[in-house]
């Protein structure tokens, strides 16, 4: 489905959610639950969609599932055993990222969402069992520093490191069926750094918190 994407995102959101339903043949008063990715990401683009999504999910009384987006793409793994390590592009030299390991089908996260530097993701997972999987956006920017240091990874290509509808829904049936607690009101997105705007401020405050040297 096309959309205009000369309207910002929050125009755009209700036209792409009606559209969908269109052709899925069914309506919002049908749904039992909602589903939203909380992060990491952008910082503009998760308040806009966490907003939306806890604001349609509120005025319908629906349960909203919070999923990770790191968790939604390690939905997408096609390897029952391995390493997984979705990475995802957070600019100034860092990325969003996490391990998983699999075991027979089954998904174990062995290093914890976080934003770093890809030098930290790769010797997370140097050791972890074969195949290694790097995906993501952040996995195709760097990955001459991936194949240097790791060259027998894999790096999935671009059109399967893409966050897709279809992994954030089965994780949230996962995250519905065994927790009890979706209540819209505490989804929160999942930043994992300060923005640029706090990082300078902090700096500021930590500055100015230093006392001067005085020459003797």
């Amino acid at each position: 489905m096309g959309l205009d994407s000369r309207h910002l995102h929050s125009e755009r959101l209700l036209e792409a959610v009606e559209g969908v339903l269109e052709k899925a043949g069914t309506e919002l008063q049908s749904l039992s639950c909602l589903a939203v990715t909380t992060g990491p990401g952008s910082f503009t683009g998760l308040r806009v969609g966490l907003s939306f999504w806890k604001g349609l999910a509120l005025a319908l009384q629906l349960p909203l599932v919070s999923v990770p987006t790191l968790d939604a793409l390690a939905r997408m793994n096609a390897f029952p055993q391995g390493t997984l390590v979705p990475l995802l592009d957070a600019r100034m030299k860092e990325v969003f990222g996490a391990v998983y390991r699999f075991q027979k089908g089954c998904r174990e996260k062995i290093v914890p969402d976080q934003a770093a530097s890809v030098d930290f993701f790769i010797e997370a997972a140097l050791s972890a069992t074969a195949p290694l999987v790097f995906l993501g956006d952040g996995a195709q920017r760097y990955a001459s520093e991936i194949r240097s240091r790791a060259p027998e990874a894999l790096i999935a290509e671009v059109h399967c490191g893409l966050p897709r509808a279809d992994a954030v829904a089965a994780e949230a049936l996962d995250l519905w069926l065994t927790q009890t607690e979706h209540n819209p009101a505490y989804a929160v997105p999942l930043y994992h750094r300060l923005s640029q705007a706090e990082q300078a401020k902090e700096a500021a405050g930590t500055k100015a918190a230093t006392p001067e040297k005085h020459r003797p």
